[in-house]
């Protein structure tokens, strides 16, 4: 079951696939204007992406197959370390969620 996804760099693009034959199924536009590292919260189901900077997006799918493909931002947080702010956290994982 469940869908990959990928982002494009610089167009606000990205791409469903099919994990089981690797076929495009659907395309959909993010509210970023760059797309660097991708993972998701299986909690809220939101999409997790960073654009290079020293944020991580939380970004609402909406519907899997949805006529528009268009996401919307539900929140943006910090990344820091000890207080100092972490800038290009763009190899993202979900781990046990």
């Amino acid at each position: 079951g469940g869908r990959l996804a990928q982002i494009t760099w610089r167009s606000s693009r990205g791409f469903y696939y099919d994990p089981a034959t690797l076929k495009q199924t659907g395309e959909f536009h993010t509210p970023l204007e760059d797309g660097w590292g991708l993972t998701n919260d299986t909690n809220s189901n939101l999409m997790i992406i960073t654009d290079a900077s020293y944020k991580l997006h939380f970004v609402d799918p909406g519907a899997p197959g949805a006529s528009n493909g268009s996401m919307s931002l539900d929140k943006s947080v910090t990344v820091t370390d000890h207080s100092k702010t972490i800038r290009f956290a763009n190899e993202l994982e979900t781990v046990g969620g």
